[in-house]
This record gives structure tokens, sequence and C-alpha cells, in this order.
């Protein structure tokens, strides 16, 4: 049994069997089930994250993360990422891959 946070601060929870998901979603169930202090992040590939922790007994998902990140001057932009084409706030940070020498 899991349980699915309704807010923030998992003060709403609805209950949900683990078996409902996949492999990766389960495995970081049973970590995080094994590891109190852990703190679990699935991320799907059309950009949807899920953050997983123990409260207690209770192993509870929050769904539909939002990530922020900002620019040097720590200003949040909106956009599309142009490596990962998901909309995020700020872009990505991630280092664009080097160009291939021509020869």
């Amino acid at each position: 049994m899991i349980y699915i946070a309704e807010d923030e601060q998992a003060q709403r929870v609805r209950e949900a069997q683990a078996n409902e998901f996949g492999t990766r979603h389960r495995s970081m169930f049973r970590y995080c089930s094994a590891h109190e202090d852990s703190l679990g992040f699935i991320v799907s590939q059309d950009g949807l994250i899920r953050a997983i922790r123990r409260i207690g007994e209770r192993v509870i998902m929050w769904e539909n993360v939002k990530v922020f990140l900002s620019t040097e001057g720590g200003e949040h932009e909106e956009g599309t990422c142009p490596h990962c084409r998901v909309e995020v706030e700020g872009g990505c940070e991630a280092p664009t891959a080097p160009e291939a020498a021509t020869g």
C-alpha cells in the first residue's frame, strides 16, 4: 500500500496499490520504504516528475512535481527546453553536446 499526496504537506492522501505502477515506481517505493531519510524521484519520458518519500510508516508519492530552474540572476523564465522539449520555467541547464568535428 502506498499513499498519493493530495497536497504539498501530505495532510490529505489517497490510498493506492503499488502494483498499479510500473517497475521504476515499485523499485523506488521499495527503496524509500527501506531507507526512511531518502527522497526518490521518477522522471517519465513525457517529462512528468513524481517524488516519493517515507513519512512514518507510510510511503507517499507526490505527482506532477514542478521543477523551477533559474538564471544566474535568480530570475525565472518560462519556455520550452531545447534539450528535452519539455515546457519548464527557466529552461534547462543541461550542457549542449559538443559539435561533431568534420575533417
